[in-house]
């Protein structure tokens, strides 16, 4: 009898150690859908995060071609600019080139003397007929 309590204890205490390593199992199992669902979402998180950067890297590029294209009007506002300018420095030099001319003409003009006539006008009365 004695070697079957012995056995029987063995028994016990294998169960018990079954039941200690299902215990330990259920928690690991549980570790491990805890650390699968932080992983997931540290994978939504990556992904939302890399869609975001993608949106910024447009944000940048439409900003990039935004500034060229307006470095663009800007040179071509510049150029009108110039040219505006150069038109302005010749329309004065004209206008220069006229008072000039104006003011020798009436040097010129000064230089007659009109004589000063007076004349009187004649009016004539309307001829009448004899009834």
């Amino acid at each position: 009898m004695a070697a079957v309590e012995g056995t029987v204890q063995q028994v016990t205490e294998i169960a018990s150690s079954a039941q200690e390593m299902a215990a330990a199992s259920r928690n690991v199992v549980g570790a491990m859908e805890s650390i699968s669902a932080v992983v997931e979402e540290n994978t939504a998180s990556t992904e939302q995060m890399a869609a975001q950067a993608t949106q910024v890297a447009r944000a940048i590029e439409n900003i990039a071609a935004t500034s060229r294209e307006q470095g663009g009007l800007t040179v071509e506002v510049s150029a009108s600019t110039d040219e505006m300018s150069s038109q302005v420095h010749q329309l004065s030099d004209q206008a220069e080139e006229l008072a000039a001319t104006a003011e020798q003409l009436r040097s010129l003009v000064a230089r007659f003397k009109l004589e000063e006539t007076v004349v009187t006008p004649t009016i004539t009365a309307p001829l009448r007929r004899a009834a």
